[in-house]
């Protein structure tokens, strides 16, 4: 669904511009419960308020549900037939070539500069080869944003 949002939000409506999207992307990452939900209450709430969010929890979250339960009342009934497995078989490389171009699309903004690239190298290798918990690279890199911006504007403010 994200690579749709982004087409969207950006392309089509132009409600916020490539690094508002990914700053909201990031954010809705950072909170409980599933990403285009927070997505939507972000830029509901960005857009029109308190009552923008709502709408737009209920706008991603009504169409959704209907679909999804009439497809798996449809599919548990079937659930056994080879066509139903192999279409399932078939979505998954679908998805994760969905997730790889929203990465790449979005991906190429965050590496404008040598800083973001040498966090998403640090916070991955953590990941990796430390094997730190997802929550722990959330928040250390939640305070490295801030702090190191206001480290950086510190200096231009003190340079004549």
């Amino acid at each position: 669904m994200i690579p749709f949002v982004k087409r969207e939000m950006i392309d089509k409506k132009k409600w916020m511009e490539d690094g508002d999207f990914l700053d909201n992307l990031a954010l809705a990452q950072s909170l409980p419960g599933p990403v285009i939900i927070n997505i939507s209450i972000l830029t509901g709430y960005r857009l029109r308020g308190l009552k923008g969010s709502i709408v737009s929890v209920i706008g991603t979250t009504a169409p959704s549900f209907a679909i999804i339960l009439i497809i798996a009342l449809y599919l548990w009934q079937h659930r056994d037939y080879y066509l139903v497995q192999a279409a399932f078989m078939g979505i998954r490389p679908a998805v994760t070539a969905l997730i790889v171009y929203t990465i790449f699309t979005l991906g190429k903004r965050v590496f404008e500069d040598y800083r973001s690239l040498l966090l998403f190298v640090l916070f991955l290798s953590g990941l990796i080869f430390l094997k730190l918990h997802p929550v722990t690279v959330i928040v250390v890199s939640a305070i490295t944003g801030i702090l190191w911006p206001l480290k950086n504007n510190n200096k231009k403010e003190q340079t004549p």
